[in-house]
């Protein structure tokens, strides 16, 4: 029956007589039979006339035949004075709008940062637990090197599902169930009517990373082998490159302190990346396997899909905007006959706004391109140093293995710090002035690890790597911050996506690579800050020659 929530209008038929604009009906109130009329709005078929669509169930119900009903009109009546009943609108418009979407947008902010610690809190511990890894399955610098080599594959099957998953999530089934948008059904198959919700789609991809990324921490929390390890950081590298794309897209689409809102993840990045090595040291100095605090983070996977689910599920409001953007059908629509005509109109437009091939533009951008080479470096050279400043400390300065846990939060002290300090600036500044302060940054992170290599003392090791924290914590943020202006919108979530890609392609060999490198005898892990050295010095060369204004993207 394709319109079973009609059957109350049977009253309206019930006599052989068709009813008139003056007669009352005392089958079914006024308010009711309006109510009706607006619950079939959205129904979106292409019957000619309702008399070919309705057919009653009681079939054994005599009643006259229904003859060009199409043209009845249909006037709601309020007893006997036959006046029109007040039009009846959603909850949602009594709402103020501005107001419920100030609300909504600190909501999803205050989310997306909670989930960016997570993150953080994730990333952070790597050079923390990274030699106990060593010890409890024997393994040697090149080997363990293989768990950021391997989170790579995550990083490209995140990014390569990305598109697919925020469209899938986004693909909404046009039905006469006017609540069924707001719900989650996805509409399976490109066959049945249809529109593409960016907020829907955006919210999707982004619990699904969320999920992924909790199994890396049971999966690692788990200690069933190396084997085990290993796929727990393949799937860290899906769940990374998922919420990377979806919260960098929606912070820097926001309209007002694009600046501040983009640099705030970064802090809070650094913030769990600084509390994550604190809490494990503390755990294992207590005598405690390094494994319960990947299971104990769970928690925070938990609370963070929670926040997501309730921040950013689609509000009534937006789904009214999506609808009426997509096929012109308003909710505020009463009349039958126009619902249907604009069914019409947009089975030849299903899927007008549903992002498609954005992947293949944002490669043809040569931008893309070197600001993709300079991330890769960028991050590589910051997961080099945040990884291996343990095995660094403990083998050529003789650190304590009960204390070096505090040693790596002091880098990631600085870290956050200069990324807070960068946030609340590079807002205020041009874009050339931006751009030469990151210039600055990578020269001085190129100097200190040079005094790293030069200066033997334990304590001062500790001092300069606390300040290669303040030098390189702002880069990628910046950096993704002056790119995102360089490029068109409609690319803008996937060229984020992509880039973040390539920093964690970058952030996977050069740790593999200092790896290898720190298990040669005459080497061992002494030729991390020589490597840096050479990493740094070579952003600095490339930097001078990007772009120094926004307009120079040609977008």
């Amino acid at each position: 029956m394709l319109f079973p929530r009609l059957l109350p209008l049977r009253a309206l038929f019930s006599t052989s007589s068709r009813p008139t604009a003056n007669d009352q009906i005392d089958h079914e109130p006024a308010s009711r039979i309006h109510s009706i009329d607006e619950s079939i709005l959205p129904v979106l078929a292409t019957p000619t006339t309702l008399k070919d669509s309705y057919t009653s169930p009681a079939t054994t119900r005599a009643h006259s035949p229904i003859t060009d009903l199409e043209t009845l009109p249909y006037e709601p009546t309020n007893g006997a004075d036959n006046q029109p009943v007040e039009k009846l609108t959603p909850s949602t418009k009594n709402e103020d709008p501005r107001s419920a979407t100030a609300t909504r947008e600190r909501a999803r902010r205050l989310a997306s940062y909670f989930i960016y610690f997570a993150i953080g809190w994730g990333d952070g511990v790597t050079g923390t637990v990274l030699p106990y890894f060593q010890k409890d399955y024997h393994l040697d610098y090149t080997i363990v090197s293989i768990l950021f080599i391997i989170a790579v594959i995550g990083i490209f099957i995140g990014t390569a599902i990305f598109e697919w998953l925020v469209t899938f999530w986004g693909r909404v089934a046009i039905t006469s169930d006017t609540n069924a948008s707001r719900r989650l059904v996805i509409c399976w198959t490109n066959r049945k009517p249809h529109y593409f919700s960016p907020t829907r789609g955006r919210a999707g991809a982004l619990w699904t990373g969320i999920v992924i990324h909790a199994v890396f921490f049971a999966v690692a929390g788990s200690k069933r082998g190396f084997g085990s390890l290993l796929a727990a950081f393949v799937i860290s590298g899906v769940g990374r490159a998922l919420m990377f794309g979806v919260l960098n897209d929606y912070i820097a689409s926001l309209p007002t302190n694009l600046s501040v809102s983009c640099m705030v993840l970064g802090h809070i990045l650094g913030l769990g990346g600084f509390a994550a090595p604190l809490v494990c040291q503390t755990i294992i100095s207590s005598g405690i396997n390094w494994s319960v605090f990947y299971l104990i983070s769970l928690a925070w996977s938990t609370m963070a899909l929670g926040f997501a689910i309730l921040a950013f599920r689609r509000t009534s409001i937006e789904q009214e905007t999506e609808l009426e953007t997509a096929t012109g059908i308003s909710s505020s629509m009463t009349s039958v006959e126009k619902g249907m005509a604009d069914s019409s109109l947009q089975s030849d437009r299903p899927n007008a706004q549903q992002p498609t091939g954005t992947l293949l533009a944002c490669f043809a951008l040569p931008i893309l391109w070197a600001f993709n080479v300079l991330l890769y470096f960028s991050s590589g050279g910051e997961t080099s140093t945040n990884g291996f400043i343990a095995a660094y400390l403990l083998r050529e300065r003789d650190a304590s293995s009960k204390v070096v846990g505090y040693y790596v939060s002091a880098h990631w002290a600085g870290f956050t710090i200069s990324r807070v300090a960068m946030g609340f600036l590079s807002h205020r500044l041009a874009f050339r002035t931006v751009k030469r302060i990151v210039q600055g940054l990578m020269f001085s992170a190129m100097m200190l690890h040079l005094c790293i290599w030069l200066v033997g003392s334990l304590v001062a090791n500790v001092v300069f790597f606390g300040l290669i924290g303040l030098a390189i914590g702002p880069l990628f943020p910046t950096i993704v911050y002056l790119g995102i202006q360089l490029f068109p919108d409609h690319l803008r979530m996937v060229a984020i996506a992509i880039m973040s890609a390539s920093a964690s392609l970058g952030s996977a060999v050069m740790p593999f690579v200092a790896g290898v490198l720190s298990n040669s005898p005459s080497a061992g892990p002494a030729i991390i800050p020589r490597m840096q050295l050479g990493v740094y010095g070579l952003m600095s060369i490339m930097w001078f020659f990007f772009p120094t204004c926004p307009k120079s993207s040609g977008a």
